[in-house]
């Protein structure tokens, strides 16, 4: 405050119970470049290069990751449609297997009453798997 009111930016009074009073005084303030040494002006030139130099290099760098993420995106995509087509490649085996598992099933069910009709006619276990052996052969 001190260097404020000897600089004259600020004047400093007294009221009637001896409190301070400050006041701005209509002395305009020095630009902050005006009182900055060489030195000064060359770091804060220098500074603002810098910051412009990063600047570039993230917007740079914002525009390679939008490109990744595009690149990505278009992979999913991708990958959508070519698991869908699995799926639905896999629910058309399922479906297949369903009808071949019911087809055995039957099929199961066919020697089975064959199985029995022959023991039922008087041909043993053993005598229908000669017949079976002999009839391989000869295929």
């Amino acid at each position: 405050m001190n260097d404020l009111i000897r600089e004259g930016y600020l004047y400093k009074e007294t009221d009637k119970k001896g409190r301070r009073l400050l006041s701005l005084t209509d002395k305009e303030y020095k630009p902050l470049f005006e009182d900055l040494s060489n030195l000064d002006k060359k770091i804060l030139k220098e500074e603002n290069k810098n910051l412009k130099e990063d600047n570039a290099y993230l917007n740079q760098e914002i525009q390679v990751q939008k490109q990744h993420a595009d690149t990505l995106l278009s992979e999913k995509t991708d990958l959508v449609i070519s698991n869908s087509e699995l799926n639905a490649k896999v629910q058309e085996l399922e479906v297949r297997i369903a009808k071949l598992e019911e087809r055995v099933a039957v099929q199961g069910d066919r020697i089975m009453k064959l199985e029995n009709i022959f023991y039922k006619n008087g041909i043993s276990k053993e005598k229908l798997e000669e017949v079976i052996e002999e009839n391989e052969k000869k295929d």
